[in-house]
């Protein structure tokens, strides 16, 4: 059996500011009785769900002052039965009713029925929406089916909408996203049936981690991504309902060698080619994944190689895409909970907790030389606030700030598309389109100590450090008396 022709798929995951666009929400909330449950003395999930979510909405309306955008948000409350509110064309005023409207839910012991909120969902996602909005849907449960068939029957009866079909398929540009969030429920497989976006999976949620529920909101709303998809062969191929289109186009051969670092492949195509000429830079900025398909004599499609992209090198005549193996992810330590004195989460991740996003500062850089950007208004903090922070430009693409003395961050790398945007539109011709320069935002950094936990940020729930290890080892076999 020959191979006759190979599938190049290429994804690019966008780093936008999701509330670039139009905004269309649903948010499917428990009430079912389990919620009146006590996870601490005195509190409820129903309490945290109802104080999560008003903040949520709270931030949704910051962003659509901020971004000038237009918001549609719709809220089912659930159990046995429903009751629900839509507002369209939010205003702040909008927000307050909303925010009432949560306050109003109490649990209900009539069952958990997943199949009427999501009937409901599907009804609201039929209403004429323009092209341009991005739609999400969130279901919130801490519980299972009750009855178990009505997860069956909501798959069903919104196959078109999870299936992203029909009045939902993308062409129509009605399709949506629908994030399953499970509270304190570790079998998900009913929720399975539901999700569309399996890049994040079903994440299992604690109600005792204060924010999680809305770190997690926030952040599963969908940002922009692009593929390209191409075939050595000299016909159109279509696969898994996607065309591939006939293009001059080459790789080295996809070795298994020891070291994962070293089992790379080389995709090259025409200097001409948009798809290579978009990542030509000397820093690749995007996540970039590329799947290879073979198809043989029998039309067979099977995957032989995945990797992302790791560099770039144009050539006199053609254009150099170096990938490595997805497998270098293996690489990644599997013990993330050490003992050691100092914080040993990530800032602004699962562990730590913080929502970035109310740390933001605004700012319009200035100059850029090198690593080094000026941005005026980070003087307006003590030196050494920014650093160990981000600095995020206007495309969402970020950087680790190094260093921070007056209105000067130096940055672990270079910040081409930053630079590129001051030059073509902002100081560099006039302020160009955006008026007052380019903005871009800066979040404050940490040095992984109590004090700054505590005082800072007011985080020390989260601290993840051990200040009191013992300097020394009582294991090394030496006594300790």
């Amino acid at each position: 059996m020959t191979t006759h022709a190979e599938l190049y798929r290429f994804t690019e995951v966008g780093m936008r500011d999701p509330f670039d666009g139009n905004q269309n929400f649903y948010f499917i909330l428990d009430r079912s009785g389990s919620m009146a449950e006590q996870v601490a003395p005195g509190v409820t999930r129903m309490m945290i769900l109802k104080e999560q979510v008003k903040k949520v909405l709270d931030e949704i309306d910051r962003k659509r002052i901020e971004k000038n955008v237009e918001v549609h948000i719709g809220i089912c409350g659930f159990s046995g039965s429903t009751v629900d509110i839509v507002r369209r064309g939010v205003q702040t005023a909008n927000i307050a009713e909303l925010k009432a409207f949560v306050d109003a839910l109490e649990p209900t012991w009539d069952g958990t029925n997943y199949n009427l909120p999501m009937v409901i969902a599907r009804s609201y996602y039929l209403t004429p929406t323009p092209a341009d909005f991005r739609q999400s849907c969130f279901f919130i449960t801490d519980g299972q089916p009750e009855p178990p068939s009505s997860a069956a029957q909501a798959a069903t009866n919104c196959a078109d909408m999870i299936g992203r079909t029909g009045s939902f398929a993308p062409s129509t540009g009605n399709d949506v996203d629908i994030y399953c969030l499970s509270v304190d429920l570790y079998d998900t497989t009913y929720l399975g049936l539901l999700d569309n976006t399996p890049r994040d999976g079903v994440p299992v949620l604690s109600s005792t981690n204060s924010d999680a529920l809305y770190n997690a909101i926030m952040s599963a709303v969908p940002t922009e991504s692009n593929v390209w998809t191409f075939t050595s062969g000299d016909e159109w191929v279509t696969y898994e309902g996607e065309t591939y289109e006939p293009m001059a186009i080459g790789r080295t051969e996809a070795e298994i060698k020891n070291e994962l670092s070293r089992a790379n492949l080389e995709v090259r195509m025409s200097l001409d080619n948009p798809m290579g000429i978009r990542w030509l830079h000397d820093q690749v900025e995007t996540l970039v994944g590329l799947t290879i398909y073979e198809r043989d004599d029998d039309d067979e499609i099977s995957v032989v190689w995945k990797g992302r992209l790791a560099g770039v090198k144009p050539t006199m005549s053609e254009i150099v895409l170096n990938f490595e193996s997805i497998f270098t992810s293996l690489r990644r330590p599997g013990l993330r909970a050490r003992y050691q004195r100092t914080c040993r989460h990530m800032l602004y991740g699962r562990g730590c907790g913080l929502n970035k996003e109310s740390f933001a500062y605004g700012g319009i850089p200035t100059a850029i030389n090198g690593k080094v950007v000026t941005v005026p208004e980070a003087a307006d903090q003590p030196n050494g606030f920014f650093t160990g922070g981000i600095l995020e430009g206007p495309d969402g693409t970020m950087r680790f700030i190094v260093s921070h003395v007056g209105s000067q961050l130096v940055l672990i790398r270079p910040f081409e598309s930053l630079a590129k945007a001051l030059v073509g539109d902002g100081y560099g011709l006039s302020y160009g389109k955006y008026y007052g320069g380019i903005a871009c935002r800066m979040f404050p950094g940490c040095d992984r100590t109590r004090l700054t936990c505590a005082g800072k940020f007011n985080n020390l729930n989260n601290y993840g450090g051990f200040d009191w290890i013992p300097t020394r080892n009582p294991m090394d076999g030496s006594s300790i008396l």
